[in-house]
């Protein structure tokens, strides 16, 4: 996983150390007590941590040391000479292993031993490591067999604000927080460490549990932890709580539901695979009460009785994809809390064969805004109220949209092609403007024309050019920024001066930009698109997000360094060797094209791409 990587390598980083005045030595099968020095060191490890002032090091040989550690409030160094696999630190069952208690800053170090036998009856908080108003840096570190009677078998980490980086968390269990508890306003940072197989039945919270804290985690494998519900993380937080670039995978809540993750309104989630985990009710993948998901891919999870993914409470989803998730009652619920709508934009969601409908939303208002729903088994089924605006539904066995009740959908520049039944209203009312729907549909700008998918069979809902919903949608439609694929919206895909907006998921685009780097310094180009066209490249540090009229959205930052340089038009594939200076350096590439010397008047803007070079 490329952020562990960079975890381990900001471990060397942030461990290193500048000074220390006295480097203390410490070895189990040295005679006791022992002086500390090279030539007669300690034979027990908090005899060091009671010599050494602030700034010292203390390091330890290979050796299993049967006693708890406390840092006394001091901000030294605490090393194994080996690492973890062989220097041990084992509390028999007597309280925590180690303490920080005292105010510690990140300058304390803790790193390179397995902590086991750690238990909390004595503390209740913290079996593992128990860290009350400090920050110290804990750093590959093994935490395992640690039982604490109430929060944090692992760690529990209570205010202050510590750096957890490169550890594996492992078999810990606790009635919260199994692998690490969060609470009393720590800003801890976690990152890029392994937290598995931990909790049990009756447990909340089996991987990590976060309360009321503003807490990081991001890079992190949280995988086979169990608890009665929560099992991967569970957020209940009164300040924000990122969850970032972690894989959740595999975890199970046995007797309730979020089996990966459940988030409050309080909680960022974004870049994540959540995947193959388990709950008995709704939410085997994710119970987002609350929340903002962004760019997360959720798949292969499994609830018993309940639904894969539950959204309620104002959670709002972007550029998630939510696809290949087994089940029995269905894939999503989506309800609505006092009137606050559920809003999903640029979300995939496909792939799914339970028979049930893939999205149900039984309480409004639901807003879908540029998504694909595809290859499913059934579409959408609404009793309340939604409104769809430039969706693709194509692909559902049974139907696109299916209502009962009162319910009613309103669909704006859609496409609705090739569904067992497309849209089937019962007992409810659909409304539609704008849309391309098969066999027909009444209302304003309605079409029944083929949509001319480029491969919808292959897995490829994009338009292919002279397609009828390209600038055919509604005219009154004044939405900037990007379709679910990263293009730019409102392109004048006929190249004819206009700029409406296109139908359904996917923008048409003559041009589109991929990136690679096949090596150091080295940054290859392809465009790919309508040939014939006059092509410059737009290059800056940042990215950006600006409307320009005729041309699309603009995705990378006018504000600081950029340049523009003429290019091959599509088809075409550059490599280009970049000076050593920009090796690290962030860069956001997009192209634009048009008519040979019309792009004053129109052109495309094609998807914007990062990349850093190595």
């Amino acid at each position: 996983m490329a952020l562990l990587r960079i975890a381990v390598l900001l471990t060397v980083a942030l461990v290193a150390r500048t000074s220390a005045a006295t480097t203390w030595h410490v070895d189990a099968a040295a005679p006791c007590p022992g002086a500390g020095t090279l030539a007669s060191p300690f034979c027990n490890i908090q005899a060091a941590l009671d010599a050494a002032a602030p700034g010292d090091e203390i390091l330890v040989e290979p050796g299993t040391y049967f006693e708890r550690l406390d840092f006394l409030g001091k901000d030294v160094e605490l090393r194994s000479s080996t690492g973890a696999a062989t220097t041990i630190v084992d509390a028999r069952g007597l309280g925590s292993v180690v303490t920080f208690g005292g105010g510690e800053s990140r300058a304390a170090l803790l790193s390179g031993f397995t902590l086991r036998g750690g238990d909390g009856i004595f503390t209740d908080l913290g079996a593992g490591i128990h860290c009350d108003g400090s920050s110290p840096t804990i750093a590959d570190n093994v935490v395992e067999g640690c039982f604490g009677s109430s929060s944090g078998g692992g760690m529990a980490l209570l205010g202050g604000s510590p750096l957890v980086i490169g550890n594996v968390v492992q078999d810990n269990g606790a009635d919260f927080g199994a692998g690490i508890y969060c609470a009393q306003g720590t800003t801890a940072q976690i990152v890029g460490n392994q937290i598995v197989s931990n909790g049990f039945s009756g447990t909340t919270g089996g991987g990590i549990n976060v309360t009321n804290s503003a807490v990081l985690i991001e890079g992190n494998l949280i995988e086979g932890n169990r608890s009665s519900c929560c099992a991967g993380i569970y957020v209940d937080s009164n300040v924000q709580v990122v969850v970032r670039g972690n894989e959740i995978r595999g975890n199970f809540a046995d007797e309730g539901g979020a089996g990966g993750l459940e988030s409050d309104p309080h909680t960022l989630v974004e870049n994540n695979v959540i995947a193959d985990n388990h709950s008995y009710s709704d939410g085997a993948g994710v119970y987002a009460y609350g929340g903002t998901y962004r760019n997360n891919r959720i798949t292969g999870n499994y609830a018993s009785v309940g639904f894969t993914v539950l959204i309620t409470n104002g959670a709002s989803f972007d550029g998630d994809v939510i696809a290949d998730n087994p089940g029995i009652v269905g894939t999503i619920n989506a309800n609505a809390m006092n009137g606050v709508p559920i809003v999903l934009r640029r979300v995939t969601i496909s792939g799914h064969d339970t028979f049930e409908p893939v999205l149900s939303s039984f309480v409004g208002p639901l807003i879908l805004e540029d998504c694909l729903i595809a290859d499913n088994y059934d579409g959408l089924f609404v009793t309340g109220d939604a409104t769809l605006r430039r969706c693709t539904l194509s692909g559902q066995d049974v139907s696109a949209v299916r209502l009962y009740f009162d319910g009613h959908v309103t669909l704006e520049s859609c496409i609705v092609w090739d569904n067992g039944a497309g849209l089937v209203p019962d007992t409810g009312t659909i409304d539609a403007t704008w849309s391309i729907v098969e066999g027909g549909w009444p209302g304003t700008g309605n079409s029944a024309a083929d949509p001319l998918f480029a491969n919808a069979a292959g897995g490829d809902w994009s338009l292919l050019p002279g397609s009828p919903a390209v600038d055919t949608g509604d005219p009154m439609d004044g939405v900037s920024g990007f379709d679910l694929a990263g293009t730019p919206r409102r392109l004048d895909g006929r190249l004819d001066v206009g700029s409406e907006v296109d139908r359904g998921a996917l923008e048409f685009d003559n041009v589109k930009l991929a990136t690679s780097s096949p090596g150091p310094g080295v940054l290859k180009i392809d465009l790919t698109g309508t040939a014939g066209l006059q092509t410059f490249l737009l290059a800056a540090p940042s990215a950006g997000s600006l409307s320009v009229e005729k041309w699309g959205t603009l995705g990378l930052n006018l504000s600081g360094p950029w340049l523009s340089s003429p290019w091959p038009g599509a088809p075409s594939t550059v490599t280009v060797h970049v000076a050593p200076a920009f090796a690290g350096v962030p860069l956001v590439l997009q192209a634009l094209a048009g008519p040979p010397g019309q792009l004053g008047f129109t052109g495309n803007l094609s998807n914007a791409e990062s990349i850093e070079l190595p």
